[in-house]
């Protein structure tokens, strides 16, 4: 893992069995943020003997250096509003006396499909990992005077953009501590004191928020928790959401829907959790031919309060399709009248 040091922002790699305490940022991306190269760049700039810096042979040097597309001063990284965000979780980290920090922007090389792919995939578990989570609500106004709490972050929640995307669900859920700062990175509060008021509205029960993990909700509800938030690539709202079911598996940009679909099908290989099945599509019509699973984590939005059942379903996925095994009871009776195949 990737971390940066709160002090000198300098990179260190760490195994993940020998992981120092760190703290790790939430955060939705803007248009101006600070890339992995930037921050590598940044740090050769910073390090240059001052009479290289002088040299008119600089710009020369920046070319053989493999920097020509690069900022050729400090100040046109330092300046940028994602760098910013690197900063002030710096400063929050040494508050915390924690010596690293991890932030998604520039922590990961994304020019490596290989190290993004297995990012992503540890991601759910390098935030549940961290000491604490720094959420920054970048739409929030200071808090006024005299307004309760509660009403102020309900309200600010409600139109903060954090709460609408897919990648923040897992980072509201995963970690154990979080606080919440507002657009000039003051305070707001910890998570503890505004429990109900998440609840409200995301939609997460009380105790998931609290850090008492996943194993009682339903994939129903779980997948409901995501009915209303977006990502800029319909594939990553998959994605976003495997560390919510422990599910690893590869990327794969430009399957479009089939990214959730593929994502139903690894869940079945490890949870019989028939409200999985419970999805409804808002726009079908009697006449609507759909397979059994659903296409967009949307279709789970009433799915709210469905809860899982006391038997596992036997699941399994074949060459036609799916094989479910299944109770079957006369319509209208109680009595079960026997054990019955269904396939799709």
């Amino acid at each position: 893992m990737r971390l940066l040091h709160a002090e000198t922002l300098e990179f260190r790699i760490f195994d993940e069995h020998n992981l120092p305490k760190y703290i790790i940022l939430s955060h939705t991306w803007g248009g101006d943020e600070v890339s992995y190269q930037d921050m590598c760049w940044l740090q050769k700039l910073q390090n240059m003997p001052t009479e290289l810096k002088s040299n008119p042979l600089y710009a020369l040097f920046l070319s053989a250096g493999g920097g020509a597309m690069l900022p050729s001063s400090q100040e046109a990284i330092t300046e940028r509003a994602g760098y910013a965000k690197i900063a002030q979780t710096a400063r929050i980290a040494l508050t915390m006396q924690c010596k690293y920090f991890w932030v998604d922007t520039c922590c990961i090389d994304k020019t490596s499909s290989a190290e993004l792919q297995e990012a992503i995939n540890s991601m759910y578990r390098w935030y549940r990992s961290s000491a604490f989570c720094a959420v920054f609500l970048a739409d929030a106004t200071p808090i006024p005077i005299n307004m309760p709490l509660s009403q102020y972050f309900t309200g600010a929640l409600r139109e903060s953009r954090w709460i609408t995307r897919g990648w923040t669900l897992q980072e509201l859920i995963a970690p154990r501590y979080i606080s919440f700062y507002d657009r000039d990175w003051s305070f707001i509060c910890d998570k503890e004191e505004v429990i109900p008021a998440l609840e409200s509205v995301t939609g997460i029960p009380s105790n998931v928020l609290r850090g008492e993990g996943l194993t009682d909700e339903s994939v129903a509800q779980r997948f409901s928790w995501a009915a209303n938030r977006a990502t800029t690539r319909v594939e990553d709202l998959a994605y976003s959401l495997m560390g919510l079911f422990d599910i690893h598996m590869p990327m794969l940009y430009g399957e479009g829907e089939k990214a959730f679909i593929r994502l139903q099908e690894e869940i079945l290989k490890n949870n019989g959790d028939d409200s999985i099945f419970s999805w409804q599509a808002p726009d079908a019509g009697h006449s609507t031919f759909r397979g059994l699973l659903a296409r967009s984590p949307s279709e789970f939005k009433k799915c709210g309060g469905i809860y899982r059942g006391n038997t596992p379903l036997a699941i399994s996925k074949t060459n036609l399709g799916l094989h479910l095994q299944l109770n079957l009871r006369p319509f209208g009776k109680r009595d079960v009248a026997g054990s019955g195949k269904y396939r799709r």
